[in-house]
């Protein structure tokens, strides 16, 4: 482990090392950064730990040679034994000492100044906060932008119609708020918004960066395909949300009546007493 100072940066990606090609494209742009990381965080999980070992092997053998000394020392591989895609960016989470993290999937291509304007917008912040940004999609090699509403600053009734924050492509922030807002390892789909929801419930700046800063593969293998799976677990994150609203209406309504009834209460004494 290298030391850390104030504002050093970790690049995280985690992966099941399905596409070598991806993955070294992917890591090919965060070493081509304007502003360059402490750290390359790559945590591998979800298939047996022997097949990701020769996964790696494979991977340093052909690709790493690519990339300059200096390079190849800011590349750390990690392996968990926990499935998912939450259990894996907590587990980096664990191991990550930098002040600032920027997490990002195994297919993307990072923007050349995703890394500085995510860390120039960070460092004016008095207290840990996130980034979110937009970012491009390339479906069968053309490039298409993204819905405008990834470009303006989002607010909680619109993050909780639909996930307009972002996904893991576009995820950023100060290491602390990831800590402490863990990643919920239960949902295996939505995890993401998920997660979003909950910085934004508890009144965590979001800040927002309008431009794309990465291009995200679209391809037949990622989540965000699988409508059917993402509409099953939306509505258990939206009936989880509804259920603690009742049960904050319900309580709250209960302590009215409460603090009404002890109100009145203390009205009485007081006019009996005089």
């Amino acid at each position: 482990e290298k030391d850390t100072g104030k504002n050093n940066l970790c690049a995280c990606i985690c992966s099941r090392l399905d596409n070598l090609d991806y993955i070294y494209e992917t890591l090919n742009s965060i070493i081509r950064q304007t502003k360059k990381p402490q750290k390359i965080l790559i945590v591998i999980s979800g298939r047996s730990k022997k097949i990701l070992m020769k996964k790696k092997e494979l991977f340093v053998k052909e690709y790493l040679p690519n990339f300059n000394s200096n390079d190849q020392e800011k590349l750390y591989f990690l392996y968990s034994n926990n499935y998912g895609l939450s259990a894996a960016r907590n587990f980096a989470i664990n191991n990550i000492k930098e002040e600032i993290t920027i997490f990002g999937d195994d297919d993307d291509i990072w923007h050349p100044e995703r890394i500085e304007r995510i860390h120039n917008k960070l460092i004016k912040t008095n207290s840990p906060s996130l980034v979110r940004h937009p970012f491009k999609n390339l479906i069968n090699q053309e490039v298409v932008e993204c819905k405008k509403i990834y470009n303006k600053s989002i607010r909680l009734n619109q993050g909780l119609i639909s996930n307009y924050y972002g996904g893991g492509s576009t995820l950023a922030g100060h290491t602390n708020v990831f800590k402490v807002i863990s990643f919920n390892e239960s949902l295996p789909f939505c995890e993401d918004w998920d997660f979003w929801l909950r910085v934004d419930l508890a009144n965590i700046e979001i800040h927002t960066i309008s431009t794309p800063l990465v291009t995200y593969r679209v391809h037949e293998n990622r989540m965000t395909g699988a409508y059917t799976k993402n509409f099953i677990w939306e509505s258990k994150i939206r009936f989880s949300l509804i259920k603690r609203a009742l049960n904050v209406i319900t309580f709250s309504f209960f302590g009215f009546i409460k603090s009404f009834l002890k109100l009145i209460a203390k009205d009485m004494i007081r006019l009996i007493r005089n």
